[in-house]
């Protein structure tokens, strides 16, 4: 086994069951769906920081982890977004009907 097959099984695998799961459980469960959101984006944030850890010079770290850094930052906007779109959403339908 390559060491690219491993980030298959270990990132890409898990990403497409969680955000199936998501699409399946998103009005099923409502909020607290977003599990399956933020595990999903969790994947790729799982794989930056095996990459951050597993590269082996000592230059090129401060940027694996500044890639890492933002990879966290951008799956807690993914899941805040919704929730904000979702609170947006219902504002608009609460003024129109009221």
């Amino acid at each position: 086994m390559e060491r690219g097959d491993e980030l298959i099984f270990m990132s890409v695998i898990p990403l497409i069951l969680f955000g199936l799961l998501y699409g399946i459980y998103r009005n099923r469960l409502g909020s607290r769906a977003l599990v399956f959101k933020a595990l999903s984006t969790a994947m790729a944030v799982m794989t930056g920081f095996y990459g951050a850890v597993s590269g082996g010079e000592v230059g090129g770290s401060v940027f694996r982890w500044i890639i890492v850094a933002g990879l966290i930052c951008c799956m807690t906007a993914d899941v805040l977004l919704v929730l904000y779109y979702a609170a947006v959403y219902l504002i608009a339908c609460a003024s129109v009907t009221g």
